[in-house]
């Protein structure tokens, strides 16, 4: 079993840190039944992750979970990675810096459950 990853999510400013350092962004649209992409590979290390909402419900909030190992044994509850409140985003945006180690995760809608994006770090 792989141990969990603390991955926080920035909602404020930008450290001095990365202020210097050029982050990478990844930006996903979030429908009203699908986002675009619905996958997406990328490298190991720190980027901007942003959720763009045009037409899902503007109450809507999306998690990013770590898809669990797949295995025989009853299905273990995974606790969020990322939780993306779209109440507190009148503008249709919100995002921030992440830092996931590798492994495969999944962008859902935390009322429905559904998958929308897919998202392996290498």
């Amino acid at each position: 079993m792989r141990a969990q990853q603390a991955v926080s999510l920035v909602t404020g400013p930008l450290s001095a840190e990365d202020k210097v350092a050029s982050l990478e962004t990844e930006i996903i649209t979030v429908g009203r039944l699908a986002a675009w992409p619905n996958t997406i590979t990328r490298h190991a290390g720190k980027f901007i992750l942003i959720l763009r909402n045009r037409g899902a419900d503007p109450k809507s909030v999306f998690t990013i979970e770590t898809v669990p190992a797949p295995s025989s044994a009853a299905q273990v509850s995974v606790p969020p990675v990322v939780r993306f409140d779209l109440t507190r985003a009148p503008s249709g945006l919100l995002g921030g810096a992440i830092n996931p180690p590798v492994g495969q995760y999944q962008l859902k809608s935390a009322t429905t459950g559904q998958v929308l994006c897919q998202l392996t770090v290498n």
